[in-house]
């Protein structure tokens, strides 16, 4: 579970990460590289990456929802990646 800002335009530039959960979490400020869900989110609309990728032999997916403060802007991204076995019977979905 992470949370990300976009470092400059929403639709190409690379997100920031804020804060990161989990066992080997990366770095805060580490810049990941731009994905279109993001974009989505950061519009306000949850949704999955398009992709699985392969991390340590386990297949994960990503999903995204936008972060609102008090005034209900978008103001950084929820992301979480979970175990998606069945990816690895699609591999055209694999990055």
């Amino acid at each position: 579970i992470y949370t990300l800002y976009p470092s400059g335009a929403v639709e190409s530039a690379p997100f920031i990460l804020t804060a990161v959960g989990g066992d080997e979490p990366d770095d805060y400020g580490t810049e990941q590289e731009w994905e279109a869900g993001f974009t989505a989110a950061w519009k306000g609309t949850s949704t999955a990456a398009n992709h699985a990728y392969e991390e340590d032999g386990e297949f994960l997916l990503s999903a995204y929802a936008p972060v609102h403060d008090s005034k209900g802007n978008v103001v950084a991204i929820l992301g979480v990646d979970y175990p998606a076995p069945e990816a690895a019977k699609y591999p055209d979905w694999i990055f």
